[in-house]
């Protein structure tokens, strides 16, 4: 279910459907696979232009690239060009779960070698999404143009570290676990 807030409160009278809220957004933006040794990565795209947005999702339950829908299409107004992978075993695609926590750095690597991109890709990560995002920079600073975090799973102040000299974008609401409780989510070890 999408989550509407009031004045910061929850109201539950303003949640619709996942599947009715993005189906508004699909056909917005075109499919594709990139295949890689963990598994074929079904793949979001929307927009055109020269800039990048590589993003990933987090690994909880229903988990996938649908998730940037809307801020897919709010990127591609700009001309900006968005591209939402599943990850391994989320979505329609194909591998396994767990080689997201396991090999997320490798695997980005992997799609970032295929696209064979003229630009560096900013990337962009919720939770998961978002420590692999962290780790990726901080072993590939030259890789990226920047990263943009939401909400990620950062297991040690160490990996936040090697981010020095990158440009970052960091949304973490002190409330995400609560809102995320509420509809009875669990956190995923976010602290």
């Amino acid at each position: 279910y999408v989550r509407a807030f009031k004045s910061r409160v929850f109201d539950p009278k303003f949640i619709l459907p996942t599947e009715q809220f993005l189906q508004a957004y699909r056909p917005f933006a075109e499919e594709a696979v990139i295949r890689t040794s963990f598994g074929d990565l079904h793949t979001l795209i929307a927009g055109k232009g020269d800039k990048i947005i590589i993003a990933m999702h987090g690994d909880g339950p229903g988990s996938n690239n649908e998730c940037w829908l809307p801020a897919a299409v709010r990127f591609a107004e700009r001309g900006i060009r968005m591209l939402c992978l599943s990850m391994p075993g989320y979505g329609k695609s194909t591998g396994d779960q767990y080689s997201f926590r396991q090999s997320g750095v490798v695997i980005l690597g992997e799609v970032i070698q295929k696209l064979q991109l003229i630009n560096k890709p900013i990337i962009l990560g919720r939770s998961v999404g978002g420590r692999t995002a962290i780790s990726f920079a901080s072993q590939y600073p030259s890789a990226v143009s920047a990263v943009i975090l939401q909400h990620p799973v950062v297991p040690s102040d160490g990996i936040v570290s090697g981010l020095r000299g990158q440009r970052v974008l960091l949304s973490w609401a002190k409330d995400d676990g609560l809102f995320d409780n509420a509809l009875g989510h669990a956190t995923a070890g976010h602290p």
